[in-house]
């Protein structure tokens, strides 16, 4: 019940001092506004990482002040890559997503999962990032698993070519 969920969200936050509300879909949780208010009335820092399907102004007058920051899910910096993986729209989705957090003035992440597929435009999504007003920028590396394993197994890295990644993501961070 909510009054359960309330409590043990609080009693994670104040162990951890931030919580990272996430999915699935975290926008589809109705009381996630209420929960965001909550957590932070008692000095917990919130982030939400979302696909951005359901951000709106809306959710944002109800979220607003009460949120550390937003992160938005993405796989490339062109409309082609990105849906590639997330389905067609979400590029777009995702652009606008940003253009709110930033009409919002809020803490905004761009959370980009590395594969093979999309490792071509790091660079891009670097100038992705500049160009949208967004504070952090985080790669991961994508991890073939659940409903879509089988479909993603060739597009992650073998341990040599992370390696490399890494090295990649540490020369754009030093520019």
């Amino acid at each position: 019940n909510a009054e359960e969920l309330l409590d043990l969200t609080s009693r994670i936050g104040e162990v951890a001092g931030t919580l990272n509300f996430t999915g699935g879909e975290p926008l589809l949780r109705h009381e996630l506004p209420e929960l965001l208010a909550y957590t932070h009335a008692r000095g917990i820092d919130n982030i939400v990482t979302t696909n951005g399907l359901l951000l709106d102004d809306n959710w944002l007058e109800k979220a607003e002040g009460n949120l550390y920051m937003l992160k938005i899910g993405m796989m490339g910096a062109t409309e082609e890559t990105n849906d590639y993986i997330r389905g067609r729209g979400h590029f777009e989705v995702a652009l606008k997503a940003l253009d709110l957090m930033r009409k919002y003035e809020m803490i905004s992440c761009m959370k980009i999962s590395l594969d093979k597929h999309n490792y071509s435009e790091m660079e891009q999504m670097v100038q992705l990032a500049v160009e949208k007003g967004v504070k952090q920028l985080v790669f991961g590396q994508l991890v073939g698993m659940g409903r879509a394993a089988k479909q993603l197994r060739e597009l992650v890295f073998s341990y040599d070519e992370l390696k490399a990644v890494q090295e990649k993501v540490g020369e754009l961070r030093d520019t």
